[in-house]
Protein backbone atom coordinates (compact mmCIF):
# COMPACT_ATOMS: atom_id res chain seq x y z
CA UNK A 1 0.00 0.00 0.00
CA UNK A 2 1.00 3.62 -0.37
CA UNK A 3 2.07 5.30 2.87
CA UNK A 4 -1.37 6.88 3.35
CA UNK A 5 -3.40 3.71 2.70
CA UNK A 6 -5.22 1.78 5.44
CA UNK A 7 -3.10 -0.55 7.53
CA UNK A 8 -2.82 -4.17 6.42
CA UNK A 9 -1.48 -7.31 8.02
CA UNK A 10 1.74 -8.48 6.37
CA UNK A 11 1.31 -11.55 4.19
CA UNK A 12 2.95 -14.43 6.03
CA UNK A 13 3.18 -18.20 5.52
CA UNK A 14 4.33 -18.01 1.90
CA UNK A 15 7.37 -19.67 0.36
CA UNK A 16 10.14 -17.80 -1.43
CA UNK A 17 8.86 -19.16 -4.76
CA UNK A 18 5.33 -17.87 -4.05
CA UNK A 19 6.42 -14.36 -3.09
CA UNK A 20 8.86 -14.11 -6.02
CA UNK A 21 6.00 -15.12 -8.37
CA UNK A 22 3.67 -12.57 -6.76
CA UNK A 23 6.19 -9.73 -7.14
CA UNK A 24 6.67 -10.66 -10.80
CA UNK A 25 2.89 -10.79 -11.33
CA UNK A 26 2.48 -7.22 -10.02
CA UNK A 27 5.36 -5.90 -12.14
CA UNK A 28 8.09 -6.01 -9.51
CA UNK A 29 10.66 -8.37 -8.09
CA UNK A 30 12.13 -9.29 -4.75
CA UNK A 31 14.83 -6.80 -3.75
CA UNK A 32 18.44 -7.90 -3.60
CA UNK A 33 19.93 -8.17 -0.15
CA UNK A 34 21.97 -5.01 -0.76
CA UNK A 35 18.89 -3.07 -1.89
CA UNK A 36 16.94 -4.22 1.15
CA UNK A 37 19.70 -3.14 3.53
CA UNK A 38 20.09 0.28 1.94
CA UNK A 39 16.32 0.84 2.11
CA UNK A 40 16.31 -0.24 5.77
CA UNK A 41 19.40 1.69 6.91
CA UNK A 42 19.41 4.71 4.60
CA UNK A 43 22.39 6.53 3.12
CA UNK A 44 23.92 7.08 6.57
CA UNK A 45 23.80 3.38 7.56
CA UNK A 46 21.55 3.80 10.62
CA UNK A 47 21.59 0.86 12.96
CA UNK A 48 17.76 0.84 13.06
CA UNK A 49 15.17 2.57 10.86
CA UNK A 50 14.92 5.47 13.33
CA UNK A 51 18.64 5.88 13.98
CA UNK A 52 20.95 4.53 16.68
CA UNK A 53 18.68 4.28 19.75
CA UNK A 54 17.98 0.65 20.77
CA UNK A 55 14.54 -0.80 20.05
CA UNK A 56 11.71 -1.06 22.53
CA UNK A 57 8.03 -1.92 22.13
CA UNK A 58 7.16 1.65 21.11
CA UNK A 59 9.14 1.43 17.86
CA UNK A 60 9.17 -2.22 16.72
CA UNK A 61 7.58 -5.62 17.23
CA UNK A 62 10.21 -7.98 18.62
CA UNK A 63 10.96 -10.04 21.71
CA UNK A 64 13.01 -9.36 24.76
CA UNK A 65 14.66 -12.34 26.43
CA UNK A 66 11.54 -13.55 28.24
CA UNK A 67 8.60 -11.57 26.84
CA UNK A 68 7.20 -10.33 23.53
CA UNK A 69 5.98 -6.90 22.43
CA UNK A 70 3.21 -8.83 20.60
CA UNK A 71 2.67 -12.58 20.30
CA UNK A 72 2.54 -12.46 16.49
CA UNK A 73 2.88 -10.06 13.56
CA UNK A 74 1.04 -6.74 13.79
CA UNK A 75 -0.50 -4.58 11.08
CA UNK A 76 1.86 -2.91 8.65
CA UNK A 77 2.53 0.64 9.82
CA UNK A 78 1.75 0.02 13.49
CA UNK A 79 4.79 2.18 14.28
CA UNK A 80 4.15 5.14 11.93
CA UNK A 81 6.76 7.41 13.53
CA UNK A 82 9.54 4.89 12.93
CA UNK A 83 9.90 4.61 9.16
CA UNK A 84 13.20 4.41 7.33
CA UNK A 85 14.74 7.39 5.53
CA UNK A 86 13.07 5.97 2.38
CA UNK A 87 9.65 5.81 4.07
CA UNK A 88 9.47 2.04 4.66
CA UNK A 89 7.62 0.62 7.63
CA UNK A 90 8.59 -2.43 9.66
CA UNK A 91 12.16 -3.10 8.59
CA UNK A 92 12.90 -3.96 12.22
CA UNK A 93 10.98 -6.79 13.83
CA UNK A 94 7.47 -7.97 12.96
CA UNK A 95 8.38 -10.45 10.16
CA UNK A 96 11.53 -11.60 8.39
CA UNK A 97 11.48 -10.65 4.70
CA UNK A 98 12.53 -12.82 1.80
CA UNK A 99 15.01 -11.22 -0.62
CA UNK A 100 16.24 -12.39 -4.02
CA UNK A 101 19.73 -13.57 -3.04
CA UNK A 102 21.00 -17.03 -2.26
CA UNK A 103 22.78 -17.26 1.09
CA UNK A 104 26.54 -17.69 1.26
CA UNK A 105 28.11 -16.78 4.61
CA UNK A 106 31.35 -15.65 2.97
CA UNK A 107 29.97 -13.86 -0.10
CA UNK A 108 30.05 -10.24 1.06
CA UNK A 109 33.60 -10.43 2.34
CA UNK A 110 34.85 -10.16 -1.26
CA UNK A 111 31.75 -8.89 -3.10
CA UNK A 112 32.66 -5.21 -3.30
CA UNK A 113 31.00 -2.12 -1.90
CA UNK A 114 28.81 -0.89 -4.75
CA UNK A 115 25.45 -2.73 -4.98
CA UNK A 116 26.87 -6.23 -4.55
CA UNK A 117 24.72 -8.93 -6.12
CA UNK A 118 24.34 -12.18 -4.22
CA UNK A 119 25.87 -15.44 -5.39
CA UNK A 120 24.38 -17.51 -8.21
CA UNK A 121 22.44 -20.62 -7.25
CA UNK A 122 25.53 -22.79 -7.76
CA UNK A 123 27.59 -20.43 -5.58
CA UNK A 124 31.30 -19.95 -5.80
CA UNK A 125 34.15 -21.92 -4.41
CA UNK A 126 34.88 -21.12 -0.80
CA UNK A 127 38.30 -19.82 0.15
CA UNK A 128 40.36 -22.92 0.83
CA UNK A 129 37.49 -25.36 0.36
CA UNK A 130 34.78 -26.76 -1.90
CA UNK A 131 31.94 -24.71 -3.37
CA UNK A 132 29.31 -23.75 -0.84
CA UNK A 133 25.97 -25.45 -1.15
CA UNK A 134 23.66 -22.42 -1.75
CA UNK A 135 20.39 -24.12 -0.91
CA UNK A 136 19.07 -21.31 1.30
CA UNK A 137 17.67 -17.87 0.51
CA UNK A 138 18.51 -14.76 2.52
CA UNK A 139 15.93 -13.28 4.89
CA UNK A 140 16.23 -9.81 6.40
CA UNK A 141 14.52 -7.65 9.01
CA UNK A 142 14.04 -9.93 12.00
CA UNK A 143 10.62 -10.91 13.38
CA UNK A 144 8.28 -10.61 16.35
CA UNK A 145 10.02 -13.61 17.92
CA UNK A 146 13.56 -12.31 17.37
CA UNK A 147 15.30 -10.78 20.36
CA UNK A 148 15.95 -7.05 20.44
CA UNK A 149 19.69 -7.74 20.60
CA UNK A 150 19.63 -8.83 16.94
CA UNK A 151 17.02 -6.41 15.56
CA UNK A 152 19.12 -4.13 13.40
CA UNK A 153 19.25 -3.25 9.72
CA UNK A 154 22.41 -5.24 9.01
CA UNK A 155 21.22 -8.56 10.46
CA UNK A 156 20.91 -11.35 7.93
CA UNK A 157 19.73 -14.93 8.19
CA UNK A 158 18.70 -17.69 5.80
CA UNK A 159 15.99 -20.27 5.17
CA UNK A 160 15.16 -22.96 2.65
CA UNK A 161 13.12 -21.36 -0.15
CA UNK A 162 10.26 -23.87 0.28
CA UNK A 163 9.74 -23.27 3.98
CA UNK A 164 6.50 -21.76 5.30
CA UNK A 165 6.69 -19.76 8.54
CA UNK A 166 4.32 -17.48 10.44
CA UNK A 167 7.10 -14.92 10.80
CA UNK A 168 8.26 -14.69 7.15
CA UNK A 169 6.95 -12.00 4.81
CA UNK A 170 8.27 -9.90 1.89
CA UNK A 171 8.11 -6.63 0.01
CA UNK A 172 8.46 -6.11 -3.72
CA UNK A 173 10.96 -3.80 -5.43
CA UNK A 174 10.07 -1.87 -8.59
CA UNK A 175 12.55 -0.63 -11.20
CA UNK A 176 12.38 2.70 -12.93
Amino acid sequence: PALGDPLLAPLICATWEQVAAYCSFVGGRLPTEAEWEKAARGEQGARWAWGHEPPDCTNSNHRFVSWYCHQSVVEVGSYPDFRTAYGLWDTVGNAWEWVADWYDAEWYRDAGDMDPQGPEADCRESVGGPATDCTKKVIRGEAFNTTEATTRGATRAFAAPGIVENNFSFRCAYDG
